[in-house]
Parts: C-alpha cells; sequence; structure tokens
C-alpha cells in the first residue's frame, strides 16, 4: 500500500485522504512513514518531504519517527537548504532526547534506541 502510494504525485496526500475516507485503520501510522522513507530513498526529494513531515506531524510518536526526522534533514541536505537542514537536525534532538515524550512512549523498544 506504501509503495503504491510513494508512486503517486502526492502519494502522503492522497494517503491521509484515503483514510479519512476509509476511517483511519491501524497501520496508517506505519504507511505514511513509509511513503515519505521510499520517496526519500528512490530519490525524490521534494515529495519525501512533504511525506516525511506530514507523517512526524500526524504520528509524533511512531517508533520510526527518529528515523524519518534524519531522513528529512537528509533530504533538505540534499536540496542544499542548510538552514532548514540544521532546524530539522534541532527538532531531532528536542523531540528524541531521553526524557522527551517521545523517548517515553518508545522505551519499551530496548536496545534499538
Amino acid at each position: 500500500m506504501a509503495i503504491a502510494f510513494s508512486d503517486m504525485a502526492h502519494g502522503s496526500e492522497e494517503a491521509i485522504k484515503f483514510f479519512k475516507k476509509a476511517g483511519g485503520r491501524p497501520y496508517e501510522d506505519y504507511v505514511l512513514y513509509t511513503i515519505g522513507m521510499k520517496n526519500r530513498i528512490h530519490g525524490q526529494t521534494d515529495d519525501a518531504i512533504v511525506a516525511l513531515q506530514d507523517a512526524l506531524k500526524k504520528f509524533p510518536y511512531y517508533k520510526d519517527a527518529p528515523i524519518a526526522q534524519q531522513m528529512l534533514v537528509e533530504c533538505f541536505v540534499i536540496k542544499k537548504d542548510y538552514i532548514k537542514a540544521n532546524d530539522a537536525r534541532e527538532s531531532w534532538w528536542i523531540r528524541n532526547w531521553p526524557g522527551s515524550e517521545w523517548y517515553s512512549k518508545n522505551s519499551n523498544q530496548k536496545g534499538r534506541y
């Protein structure tokens, strides 16, 4: 499902519309994050930025949010937008440092972070 949306223009926006119409699903967070990650891996930087920002906004406590945030930093570096890259780096630290809400909600992921 995520791969199909990642191949579409504005894939994350289309996925959000789909889940809104379908009434949401327990795997919606996984799909949104995967769209952004696939866009990044496939070199679709602009779509990756939108998708990763959408995923981080909608599901900030998702277990792989730090990885998505790092991919967002990479996208801004690729675009040579170093101010946004630095802002995203700082946001990564603030969101995920020990003691943060994300960290507290994901502390059961032993050995992972």
